[in-house]
This record gives structure tokens, C-alpha cells and sequence, in this order.
């Protein structure tokens, strides 16, 4: 088995890391240890931060320097030039794991499949990102080999994109080992006076894909109609949607029973976590859906929806109910909180379902895909 050097593009693994940096992360960290015998050169936009999460004499750090015209809005796989090769060297393979844009190479490329949304949901991307990512959907299309975050994801390029079936190896994600080491903290429950309080959690950013108005809906429901003790905690940045969601808390009269966190750090999210009623997570889309995991590993019930791979990661660790209709939801949320068996079968489920996911499986499953090229 010959010795290859290998590129992998890691930008969202440097800096604002989320599930898919985490991905990058555990890949070439896996990477190293099934696959010692290649040279991995990690590539990332050079913006000051140098990544500190791997360090082994088979990785070397690539740092691109480029003019701001040709880094904006991915106008340097449009032009499908400079080849990543200028700043690497030679190549004999390179992993292209970003979400949005292609990265061009000389050599075969490898690409990954985090979700199909801003295709199947074209109404909810402006119009110049969906030009742009035009691009890594070419490259899909010209790869040498595929992977794919998910089962789900896989039958989504195929369907959506063309792409033989066969093309494409599911390569599931997991939780990172870091996570599982986070000590929860009880600072956040202390500070949103939440100690004494029952309540639903759902963590993510505002987004349509992640389905915050249905969920604001359902709980207006839930807080009318079955028990207005209960709270529901939304963690995350609300971003633009910060002015949306203030307008539904107020039109459904539910501002006071809701608390909206913010970022907080992953401590105090986890014991957010941890102490909740349940996990809500009513995505109407996710290629994979990591939250889903870290409910399970904190032991709480776990409510997620219908969309997208949500429940093939689940299995059967979670009440599944459909992302459009807030009774379904409210009715979900009124089974947990007042079901005890119901509630302790969906932890005991949960956390035995954690066992069909490791990190180390994603990197074996691309360095098959690597081998498989390069013989």
C-alpha cells in the first residue's frame, strides 16, 4: 500500500466550529490513526488562527493566503483557478469536506455530502448562493469518490443530483470525544432561574430549516392548553431572526414562558441539557443532525421530527412526529412530560442507540474511499 499525500480542505475545523468543524476535526484525527502511512496536508483560508486540534509527523499545515476578490462569495472555484496544488505542492488525492463552494485541484478529488437543503429548499437561499454553489455541485458530480454524511443524504444526491447510487459511501458522523468529556454546569440554570424550573430545550440557531416557528407554535399549545408551569429554553444566536421570534413570542403570549439563551459555552449547554424535560429538535431538514446524539448522551427524552436523516440517526431513541404540524408537536411534548415509562424508555433507547456511532467509522470509511482511488 503506497504512501500518498492527501489534502484535506478544513476551514470550518479552524475557526466558529460547528457540527461539520467538528467532523473535520475527528476525520483527521481518525485519518491518523487508520491511515498513518499518508502525508495529510490540511488547507484552510489563512485568517490569523492556526488549527491546534491535531498534531502528528504525517500532518502539515497549509495556510492560503489569497487577493479578498478571488476568496469573495467563492469566486475562486468559479474560476476553477489557482489549483489548490499552487500552495499545497503535489497532491494525490485531495478531500474537498466544505458545504457551500468546490475547491479546485489537478488531482482526483474526494468529496463529502453534508446535505442536499439549499437544493431541495431553493426558495430559502438568495440567489447568489445557490450560483455559487453550482460549483461544488459539478465537483460532486466529477469526484473520483463520494461520502456521504448519511444514508439520507446519499439517496438525496441521487435523486436530486443524478448521481449513481453506487457512487456514494455513507460515512456517519458521531459525537467527538471532547464532548463526552464536557463537565455539565449548572451556571446557566442558576442565571435564567431555571433550578426550580421544568422545561423543554432546543438548541441551534433561528432558521427556517430548523423549524423555530413550528416550535413556537406547538408550545404556545402546550403552554394554553396542557400546563403553563413548563418553559421552553431556546439556546443558540437568533440572528436575523431575532426580531421574527419576538413577533410570534408576543402574537402566541408566550413571552414570559420562554427563555432565550443566547451562545452560551458548551458547559452550560450540556447542562441545559441534561436537566431538561425533554430534547426538542423539530428540523424540518438535517443531512445528519448531530443534537440529536448529544440529547441521547445527556440522558434526556428526545423529541425529534420527521425531516430529512433525523430518523435514521435516532433509531428508535426518540418520539418522531411530523416538522409541520405544531398539534402533533404540542401533543409529543404533553406524552413526555406527563409519561413517566414513556419518557424512561426513550432515555434507556437513546443512549443504547449512541453505540451505533463512532468517530473513528467515519475515518475508516474514507480511507476505503482514498485506497480505493489510489491502487
Amino acid at each position: 500500500m503506497r504512501m500518498a499525500r492527501i489534502g484535506l480542505s478544513i476551514d470550518d475545523a479552524v475557526q466558529h466550529i460547528t457540527g461539520v468543524g467538528q467532523m473535520m476535526r475527528m476525520l483527521v484525527r481518525g485519518l491518523v490513526e487508520v491511515a498513518p502511512q499518508h502525508q495529510y496536508v490540511l488547507t484552510y483560508i489563512d485568517h490569523g488562527v492556526q488549527p491546534d486540534f491535531v498534531r502528528a509527523d504525517n500532518i502539515e499545515l497549509c495556510p492560503i493566503k489569497l487577493p479578498r476578490l478571488l476568496l469573495h462569495r467563492g469566486l475562486w472555484p468559479l474560476l476553477h483557478w489557482p489549483p489548490i496544488e499552487t500552495f499545497t505542492g503535489k497532491l494525490d488525492l485531495f478531500h474537498v469536506l466544505t458545504t457551500d463552494n468546490a475547491i479546485p485541484s489537478r488531482c482526483p478529488s474526494v468529496v463529502s455530502i453534508h446535505d442536499l437543503f439549499p437544493e431541495m429548499y431553493p426558495q430559502h437561499y438568495k440567489a447568489t448562493g445557490r450560483f455559487f454553489r453550482r460549483s461544488l455541485i459539478r465537483q460532486m458530480r466529477e469526484a473520483a469518490g463520494l461520502l456521504s454524511v448519511s444514508q439520507t443524504v446519499g439517496r438525496e444526491a441521487a435523486a436530486y443530483l443524478g448521481i449513481p447510487a453506487d457512487r456514494i459511501i455513507s460515512s456517519p458522523l458521531a459525537l467527538p470525544p471532547e464532548y463526552e468529556a464536557i463537565v455539565p454546569s449548572d451556571a446557566a440554570l442558576a442565571r435564567f432561574d431555571l433550578e426550580n424550573q421544568r422545561y423543554f430545550v432546543f438548541v441551534g440557531r433561528a432558521h427556517y430549516r430548523k423549524n423555530t416557528d413550528t416550535l413556537l407554535s406547538a408550545f404556545a399549545l402546550y403552554h394554553h392548553h396542557y400546563d403553563d408551569s413548563h418553559k421552553l429554553v431556546l439556546v443558540g444566536s437568533q440572528g436575523a431572526q431575532a426580531e421574527r421570534i419576538f413577533q410570534l413570542l408576543e402574537a402566541h403570549n408566550i413571552t414570559n414562558a420562554v427563555v432565550r439563551t443566547g451562545y452560551l459555552p458548551d458547559e452550560e449547554v450540556k447542562g441545559l441539557i441534561g436537566g431538561a424535560l425533554a430534547f426538542v429538535y423539530p428540523s424540518r431538514h438535517e443531512g445528519f443532525g448531530l443534537p440529536v446524539l448529544e440529547a441521547q448522551h445527556c440522558a434526556v427524552p428526545l423529541i425529534a421530527s420527521t425531516g430529512g436523516a433525523l430518523p435514521e440517526v435516532a433509531g428508535d431513541g426518540a418520539l418522531l412526529v411530523n416538522p409541520e404540524s405544531a398539534d402533533d408537536l404540542a401533543e409529543a411534548m404533553q406524552q413526555v412530560a406527563t409519561d413517566v415509562a414513556l419518557r424512561e424508555r426513550l432515555i434507556g433507547k437513546g443512549t443504547a442507540n449512541l453505540a451505533r456511532f463512532h468517530w473513528q467509522k467515519q475515518a475508516e470509511a474514507a480511507a476505503a474511499v482514498y485506497e480505493s482511488i489510489l491502487r
